[in-house]
């Protein structure tokens, strides 16, 4: 194939922060690889068409944050108060669009597709000769990607009181190891501008950091779609976005405090296994690069109830009142939709007398002879309050069905082993992807998906509930295999730094403290990028994760 022709053959995923009548307009593209090839900011329907001409390869998937489809003459749209629902508690409700501001329903964004000749109906195959245009909420999609507490406050506001906002959606963006900020040469002008704004700058450079998150989005719709979920239908209109997140919102104070902290991560303490060796015995002089100040000083970390709500408890407790038998329930739910006792299940609950609550639910359910599974959560044909608290539930299996299935058979129960067998093998090639992105790393949720996504089996059990089960033969056999230590790029959301089961060949018994156990897997993680990255700095030295760091600086 000629240079020419494979250029025409490409895939683009593009990102539109469409103004909804006139004005600004944020652009972005990404490569099939997710990685932004190009972002800027425009303002006319003739200069979007003009900027999406100089992107090579076809368009595969556009996102669009504005309003595409609009049937309705007055009030809410349905996916307008389905977002409502499910993100209403962490501030990123959906603005009102009608007839009133839509004559006839007549839409920039449809207007903007048709131009373009894509399918505006979520069910059409993404790939093929027609490139798909799909609507979507930068705000919402944030708090879902990141298990945020509140939404991000970067769009109201002067400078001053926007800019830790914007610092905040940085470090969330740049920790997307797909999107390769750090290599990309707009991106670094987008953060001086971020960190030395001249007036207006803030208000541009929002309409271009919304159009990645929405061009990451329509890569995700392409590549990782159960990631996602569809909020209404093609008929009356609806929005893409990830699940919202398991945990309570928490509202910031107004004491100019912004939305920053990651939500308690739902997987704490699960890395378990045997340690990990590194291939080259680095680790005796390596400094570390600091965050800040305060990035390593030695802290207990709050201590959360262990039912899984991240409600902080009394010193010494390990639940808030009555969140013990919630515990045992949820642990009876998982083994039902097993459908077997699980000795690791079990394991987690603290006594004897919770788990022979979570028996008793198993032996009560069985008795009745039907399994009792958490089935998925339809978004359309019920306005339920609250979201849905689950993984991930394919689109066409909306009823009950197994607690662990595979895609080629969804309403069949997957034998456990075997699919626990089939994400341990997975899980070295995603984690060698990510360390071929210097500075790279992923959640353990992230990982879950991934894992469901490249292996076909999906589990509707609680993830800190089985993560560690993948994850310890996968530690192991880097310590026997001899290859870096592929663990120490698997984070959680709470920290940005690895957990508190992480382990190395140095420390097979742990570490003395949380700052200890961070500087540690941060030279390890600089192992895995000079084995798997090919463009490391030859001066490159042992650093944070972005998550860390946005940790640490929103303190």
């Amino acid at each position: 194939m000629s240079d020419a022709g494979a250029l025409r053959s490409s895939s683009v995923f593009l990102g539109v922060d469409l103004g909804w009548s006139t004005g600004a307009t944020g652009l972005a593209a990404v490569d099939d690889t997710g990685r932004l090839t190009a972002s800027a900011c425009v303002e006319t329907d003739d200069e979007i068409a003009e900027w999406i001409g100089l992107q090579l390869g076809h368009v595969v998937v556009a996102a669009v944050d504005a309003p595409l489809i609009v049937p309705n003459a007055t009030g809410q749209r349905v996916p307008e108060k389905l977002i409502g629902q499910a993100f209403g508690g962490f501030g990123a409700s959906a603005h009102t669009s009608n007839h009133a501001r839509f004559p006839a329903g007549d839409t920039r964004a449809m207007r903007f597709a048709q131009r373009f000749g894509l399918a505006v109906d979520p069910r059409t195959p993404t790939g093929g000769d027609v490139g798909v245009c799909i609507e979507v909420y930068p705000h919402p999609a944030l708090v879902g990607l990141f298990g945020l507490p509140y939404r991000l406050d970067y769009k109201k506001g002067n400078d001053q009181r926007r800019a830790p906002g914007f610092r905040l959606f940085v470090q969330h963006l740049e920790s997307i190891p797909e999107l390769a900020l750090l290599s990309n040469p707009r991106w670094a002008e987008l953060r001086q501008s971020i960190a030395a704004p001249r007036r207006g700058d803030l208000t541009r450079v929002e309409d271009e950091l919304d159009a990645i998150v929405c061009a990451h989005l329509a890569w995700l719709w392409h590549h990782r779609r159960t990631a996602l979920e569809v909020y209404g239908d093609v008929e009356v209109g609806y929005i893409v976005a990830p699940p919202p997140p398991l945990h309570r919102p928490q509202r910031p104070e107004r004491r100019g405090e912004v939305a920053s902290e990651l939500a308690s991560d739902r997987i704490e303490r699960v890395v378990r296994g045997r340690p990990i060796d590194r291939s080259d015995g680095a680790g005796g002089g390596d400094g570390v690069t600091e965050a800040g100040p305060t990035a390593f000083r030695d802290q207990s970390l709050v201590s959360d109830c262990r039912c899984g709500c991240h409600e902080q408890v009394s010193p010494g407790a390990r639940y808030r009142p009555g969140h013990d038998a919630r515990h045992a329930s949820q642990v009876g739910r998982a083994m039902i939709a097993a459908g077997a006792e699980d000795p690791a299940l079990l394991a987690t609950l603290p006594s004897e007398a919770l788990r022979a609550k979570a028996r008793a639910m198993l032996d009560r359910s069985a008795s009745r002879g039907r399994p009792q599974p958490e089935g998925g959560v339809s978004r359309l044909s019920s306005l339920q309050e609250g979201p849905a608290v689950r993984l991930e539930t394919p689109p066409a299996v909306m009823a009950v069905g197994p607690g662990t299935w595979h895609d080629s058979n969804p309403t069949t129960k997957a034998a456990w082993p075997v699919a626990v067998d089939a994400w341990i093998q997975a899980t070295p090639t995603i984690l060698e992807r990510v360390a071929a992105t210097y500075g790279g790393s992923i959640t353990y949720e992230q990982l879950a998906h991934q894992l469901f996504d490249e292996t076909g089996y999906r589990t509707r059990m609680l993830l800190g509930q089985w993560i560690g089960q993948v994850l310890g033969p996968v530690q192991a056999a880097t310590l026997t295999g001899g290859k870096p230590p592929l663990s120490s790029l698997v984070v959680t959301a709470a920290t940005g730094g690895v957990g508190d089961g992480y382990v190395n060949h140095e420390h097979p018994d742990g570490f003395a403290s949380f700052a200890e156990r961070q500087h540690a897997a941060a030279v390890d993680r600089l192992t895995c990028y000079r084995t798997y990255c090919d463009h490391v700095p030859g001066d490159a030295a042992p650093q944070m994760t972005p998550l860390y760091i946005a940790k640490q600086t929103s303190r």
